[in-house]
């Protein structure tokens, strides 16, 4: 199973960990209405930039207390002999997913959402209490689209209807040292995880278990982006 691949089990802990450690001011959950969407809308966005290591960028936002996901796409180069590329950092998203669509949106539209996530959200990194976040942590978390997102659907859809979903979940990671000799903090921090729904007798099921399956991503969620800050302009497949 790649790295990149959760189980029903190992996603819903992860999901159960952002909303016991991030909180607006320290004392209310940040609203978080599923969010789910048309593969094929995601799809149309990527296939407008061209290359062999296409990204997704997910930026973080809040509007009214509710979490906003920015979107944006671009391209990675190779580093020779590794298993990493670089890419342009992506400071601002170019779309917001509102209810199930993708909209334009401007850096000037996005800023004010921007600044309420890192003005008011609150977080728990460890055994701790919670406290305010820092410039070190992540705003945006980097998918891969051919190793990842695209595999994510090709393992799970068949004949039937299917959508993608969207949501914030929580790990623990260690300190790391990123572009530009910036250090993350130890300790639980804000990720993304998406995976894909069936509808089934009129009700859409989560496609994700336990099982042991035939296909990396079948079953399961992809949730291993790289965070920036830490990693904002390096992206290593793993």
């Amino acid at each position: 199973m790649p790295n990149g691949a959760l189980t029903r089990t190992q996603f819903d802990t992860a999901r159960d960990q952002f909303t016991a450690r991030f909180l607006i001011d320290a004392n209310k959950l940040p609203k978080e209405p599923l969010q789910t969407f048309d593969f094929a809308e995601l799809k149309d966005l990527v296939d407008g930039v061209e290359g062999d290591y296409r990204l997704v960028v997910v930026h973080y936002g809040l509007k009214d207390d509710s979490l906003c996901y920015g979107f944006s796409f671009t391209v990675g180069t190779p580093i020779p002999n590794t298993d990493s590329y670089t890419y342009p950092e992506q400071k601002e998203p170019t779309h917001v997913l509102v209810g199930k669509q993708f909209q334009p949106i401007t850096a000037a539209a996005w800023a004010p959402m921007r600044s309420a996530y890192l003005d008011t959200m609150w977080t728990k990194r460890d055994n701790g209490h919670f406290e305010q976040l820092t410039a070190v942590d992540a705003l945006r978390c980097v998918f891969p689209w051919e190793a990842e997102l695209l595999p994510l659907y090709v393992d799970n859809a068949g004949n039937g209807e299917y959508r993608m979903a969207v949501e914030s979940i929580s790990r623990y990671h260690d300190a790391e040292t990123g572009d530009g000799g910036a250090s993350s903090l130890k300790g639980f921090r804000h990720e993304i995880g998406f995976y894909m729904e069936e509808l089934v007798e009129g009700k859409w099921v989560r496609l994700l278990s336990d099982a042991v399956e035939n296909a990396p991503y079948r079953n399961r969620a992809a949730d291993f982006g790289n965070l920036c800050p830490v990693s904002c302009s390096t992206y290593t497949e793993v």
